[in-house]
């Protein structure tokens, strides 16, 4: 699916960081529920190589979790549409499976 977006899945970039297991759907991964989590890497159309990595790293030291970590002016959202439609596929995709045996709706 990502593929025919133009697109090269990568591996967590920041391995070390647990984003995977500070995220929201992790309680539903972790008791085996489908749960997407794509990220939009580090890696920009338009940046050089590098760029994507020193904004990460400085929103991380400056802004995440702090008064200052909210939507800006310099917010590009031009991939926003690729990123939905590869959102919503995916989970249309894993909703179309058989469901796993063993788990029970609460």
């Amino acid at each position: 699916m990502a593929g025919s977006q133009g697109r090269i899945l990568k591996p967590d970039p920041f391995p070390d960081r647990g984003y995977h297991y500070r995220s929201d759907q992790f309680s539903f991964a972790r008791i085996g529920v489908p749960a997407l989590f794509f990220d939009d890497g580090k890696d920009f159309i338009g940046r050089p190589a590098g760029w994507g990595r020193a904004q990460i790293e400085q929103w991380e030291l400056r802004k995440y979790h702090q008064p200052s970590d909210r939507l800006g002016d310099s917010w590009n959202f031009d991939g926003m549409i690729e990123n939905a439609q590869l959102d919503i596929l995916s989970a249309w995709l894993i909703a179309q499976r058989t469901p796993c045996t063993g788990l029970q709706a609460r």
